[in-house]
């Protein structure tokens, strides 16, 4: 009731929320941004959850992609970002292997505070450059052409169909 953290319980609270997301022993809970829910990989052979409807295409395009030998949102990788002077951290979406061998760590970005988004893709950039891995930064509007080109449609109308239960 009125009281706040201090930075360095804010910081520790965010490294332990972020190590259990990443290690895919809690899941996030739904609210009322985006449409959340699970995705059950044949691929893979796991379940998956979503955190935005533009996660869950994605994960779809990955499913049945020839070129993707495996891919999980459970690989426990966390990287650090600062923003307004907090240090924080946050999980990527994808850990990616192509048949060929390379390794992706792949962010699904639709809307957040553009400040934010860019202080995560320039750490997430940061990261690959380091640990040997390429780098994908996957947009609104990559899914939208990347819709089109997978399933016939624009993210819009695809939206509508998975909300009619289609």
């Amino acid at each position: 009731f009125g009281k706040r953290h201090s930075p360095e319980t804010r910081r520790r609270i965010s490294e332990t929320r972020s190590k259990l997301i990443s290690d895919g022993k809690i899941e996030l809970a739904p609210s009322h941004y985006g449409l959340k829910g699970y995705f059950e990989s044949k691929k893979m052979n796991e379940v998956f959850r979503h955190d935005s409807f533009i996660e869950l295409l994605r994960m779809r395009m990955l499913d049945v992609n020839s070129s993707v030998l495996t891919w999980t949102k459970r690989h426990s990788i966390r990287i650090s970002y600062e923003i307004d002077g907090s240090q924080k951290k946050y999980v990527p979406d994808f850990l990616i292997l192509r048949i060929s061998g390379e390794m992706i760590l792949e962010e699904v970005k639709g809307y957040e505070n553009e400040r934010k988004k860019q202080a995560k893709f320039e750490a997430l950039k940061e990261y690959c450059k380091e640990n040997g891995l390429l780098c994908s930064i996957v947009t609104y509007s990559d899914m939208d052409k990347l819709s089109k080109e997978f399933f016939g449609k624009n993210i819009s109308m695809l939206r509508k169909e998975y909300k009619n239960g289609k």
